[in-house]
């Protein structure tokens, strides 16, 4: 992955802005130098799309096509390494409180 660097050098609290807009964040500390963080797009799932998602196990599907008309991914952020694996990502204490946030 190539870095176009916008920022670099920045706190926790401005990383969490620029993904608040939609923006891709990394830390210079990282081992994995392609490894970036993003605010997931918030969206709507109707039971029409449920029956269809490959990213629900079926039993999971199932319980929620029988007691809910829909489902929303809402304020995830999700990690992207470089072997193209994406999952979803918290911050630690060490990312909380690092300076060496950059905005990609």
């Amino acid at each position: 992955i190539n870095k176009i660097m916008i920022m670099e050098n920045v706190n926790y609290g401005e990383a969490i802005e620029a993904m608040r807009n939609g923006e891709c964040v990394t830390r210079k500390s990282w081992n994995d130098k392609n490894m970036f963080v993003c605010k997931q797009v918030p969206s709507f799932i109707t039971k029409d799309t449920i029956g269809k998602m490959s990213s629900l196990p079926e039993s999971a599907k199932d319980i929620i096509l029988e007691k809910l008309e829909s489902i929303s991914y809402e304020n995830q952020m999700i990690l992207v390494k470089s072997n193209g694996v994406i999952s979803n990502w918290f911050a630690n204490g060490n990312d909380t409180f690092a300076d060496d946030w950059e905005i990609l």
